[in-house]
């Protein structure tokens, strides 16, 4: 090999100094340092003799005890870098994977069997999976490096955290159309049963997104209210409607003369009907309302005679 072809070599290894640089590229080339002896293939000498003369170095040559030219440290040092280096690359190789193929497999509770196939740069497929789930000794597996196993925990946290809020956001929009949780399309790339998919949404039930949707508009109509406006019309949206016949019936001081407020609250019982909802449900909801937006004027005013 030329001069200029172990230069540009050389020039791709990262080293504080010409000899451990020299060092590096021995140990990627293949040659083996025991005790104060290089042992290497001649094509391997000849490389590292045209290195040595680009950076004005002796180079690595078979020696005896009594000529240690101080190669162990320099040997050692780039070993731990070359460690160090591939632990890095293998642990980025473990975060792609589990952004694709091995994202299933790491929700599912097989972490550590993606990290073995991904230490042994192996494909990670159902086959694979399968296969090394089932070695009785997984130290058969050639391991390039081993994945660290608390980046296993915080892959598997972070899937589990992406397909929770994909779900919710799926149950949101179920619960609002009336509709029901659909759990045959994947959420986020993962494939969720629905005795997993009640543990990710805990309490989150389609009547707790409907009553959460009614109070938003709760509390927009008690703002209105204290900034003196008020919609005399029934909104379209068929939550806003409800919110709207709740607070027309039932928020005091009244807004409409009785009649309108009985005919409000009929049509309110009536129309809660098939939601999961109950008319005490979304009176409590109106109290809440209410009292989050009174509490957040007090909240304004009391900042803004401190201003003053």
């Amino acid at each position: 090999m030329t001069t200029s072809m172990a230069t540009a070599l050389l020039a791709a290894i990262p080293g504080e100094s010409p000899e451990s640089r020299l060092a590096a590229l021995a140990v990627r080339l293949g040659a083996v340092y025991e005790g104060s002896c290089w042992r290497m293939s001649p094509a391997v000498r000849k490389t590292l003799r045209g290195a040595a003369a680009a950076l004005a170095l002796e180079p690595p040559e078979p020696r005896d005890e009594t000529a240690d030219l101080g190669w162990a440290d320099l040997v050692l040092a780039a070993e731990a870098r070359r460690q160090a280096q591939t632990g890095e690359r293998v642990t980025t190789r473990f975060y792609r994977v589990c952004r694709r193929a091995g994202r299933q497999a790491l929700f599912d509770g097989q972490g550590a069997v993606v990290a073995q196939l991904v230490a042994a740069d192996l494909p990670v497929t159902p086959e694979t999976l399968a296969w090394a789930a089932s070695l009785e000794d997984p130290s058969v597996l050639p391991t390039e490096a081993p994945v660290d196993p608390s980046a296993v925990e915080g892959a598997r946290a972070w899937t589990t955290h992406v397909v929770a809020l994909g779900l919710r956001g799926r149950s949101r929009r179920a619960a609002l159309e009336e509709g029901t949780l659909d759990l045959a399309t994947p959420v986020a790339g993962v494939v969720v049963n629905q005795p997993v998919a009640a543990e990710l949404l805990g309490g989150l039930t389609p009547e707790v997104h409907r009553r959460a949707a009614i109070k938003r508009t709760l509390v927009e109509l008690w703002r209105s209210r204290l900034q003196g406006r008020w919609p005399s019309e029934c909104p379209e949206g068929r939550w806003e409607r409800l919110a709207w016949l709740a607070y027309v019936g039932y928020a005091l001081p009244p807004v409409f003369a009785d009649q309108r407020r009985w005919e409000a609250r009929s049509t309110l019982a009536t129309e809660l009907q098939g939601t999961g909802l109950e008319v005490g449900h979304v009176r409590a909801t109106l109290e809440v309302a209410r009292k989050l937006v009174l509490g957040q004027a007090r909240e304004q005013l009391g900042h803004a005679s401190k201003a003053s």
